[in-house]
């Protein structure tokens, strides 16, 4: 047998490259399990097998291996439309699980490389923003804030209106904490030996957890 030099041979073979069609177990005739009967099996066929140096191409001897099969799986290979008879561990082992493996890491790095171009723009955006106190943006534990920050994170970039909205959002923020700590100061009346009322204002009541109770503070 000669040397193969076509394209289909295991060493140089692109799974990527072929469709699965149908398949049959050649010991039962007319068992047949896919699209046999789709609008496209007269365009496939009449393209032919694609060939094989050395020896003639038969449904019997998987395209791939040269091995001799019973349970045959038909394959497109989609750049000239020609097919392929593959056995099934050639089809599990090459077509099937190797190729849905190489799939998935190519998607993983491809995911991986998006989040580096879009971590690289957010960088980007907030240097070409460095008049932004971006610390102090992060360090705001305003809800609306955070989430404004996260959507930046997501997408690279902020728009004008939702940049100027947090900064807003953390100005006012400041402007509460001085109003309340002046506030806190302001306790009418004197405080003498005795009983005396206070009056005053609560800004903010804090819950202390532990294992037996939860104890509420000012």
């Amino acid at each position: 047998m000669n040397a193969r030099t076509d394209i289909h041979r295991p060493a140089v073979l692109i799974t990527e490259d072929y469709e699965y069609l149908y398949a049959w177990d050649s010991g039962t005739p007319g068992c047949l399990v896919g699209i046999a009967q789709s609008p496209a099996w007269a365009e496939w066929h009449a393209k032919g097998p694609v060939e094989v140096p050395g020896r003639e191409v038969s449904s019997s001897q998987c395209t791939h291996c040269g091995a001799w099969i019973r349970y045959v799986a038909l394959l497109r290979y989609i750049p000239t439309g020609q097919y392929l008879y593959v056995g099934e561990t050639c089809l599990d082992n090459r077509f099937g699980r190797a190729s849905a493996d190489f799939h998935r890491l190519r998607k993983q790095a491809e995911l991986d490389r998006k989040e580096q171009r879009i971590l690289a723009a957010w960088n980007a955006y907030k240097a070409d923003h460095a008049d932004v106190d971006w610390d102090a943006l992060y360090a705001s534990e305003n809800g609306f804030v955070r989430n404004v920050l996260a959507k930046g994170r997501q997408y690279g970039n902020l728009s004008d209106r939702q940049l100027s909205a947090i900064q807003d959002a953390l100005v006012r923020d400041a402007e509460r904490l001085v109003r309340a700590a002046e506030q806190a100061l302001e306790i009418k009346g004197t405080v003498t030996a005795g009983r005396q009322v206070i009056t005053g204002l609560i800004v903010s009541i804090k819950e202390k957890i532990s294992d037996y109770s939860v104890v509420k503070g000012a």
